[in-house]
């Protein structure tokens, strides 16, 4: 475990520890850093981690973040090309901005193609417009 650059404390206890290393799980912030508690690795390859266990045995996990694509939708089932997709984005949500519904159900749950999300509906969506959210 590398000692703690430095921490500061926020509402609830909430840590932000700063390190040169990756947090060990179970070991970095144990007894210090109750879940939601971060951890920036400061190193030429700098990372944000989120405890997602406990207190007394911490689970450290990056931290995600939330990206946004536009993109119409497809006539039938099939590829949809909207560049900013990368492989392995967990699909949150396919706001349709013409009808005002998330319509996340109609399309792949993971994106599996680089600038690109399947439609696995088969109804003609191509005259709607989504804003989806990916977790990254």
């Amino acid at each position: 475990m590398a000692a703690p650059l430095s921490k500061k404390r926020l509402p609830g206890n909430i840590q932000i520890l700063v390190g040169t290393s990756k947090p060990t799980d179970a070991s970095t912030g144990r007894n210090l850093a109750p879940p939601g508690s971060l951890f920036i690795l400061q190193s030429t390859s700098p990372r944000l981690f989120i405890n997602r266990g406990t207190k007394a045995s911490p689970t450290w996990e990056p931290a995600t973040r939330l990206v946004t694509v536009v993109a119409n939708g497809n006539n039938g089932a099939g590829q949809i090309t909207a560049t900013g997709f990368k492989v392995g984005d967990k699909v949150v949500s396919a706001v349709n901005l013409t009808d005002g519904t998330n319509d996340a159900a109609s399309f792949e749950t993971e994106i599996t193609v680089v600038d690109k999300i399947v439609q696995s509906s088969a109804t003609n969506l191509s005259a709607k417009k989504y804003i989806f959210q990916v977790q990254r």
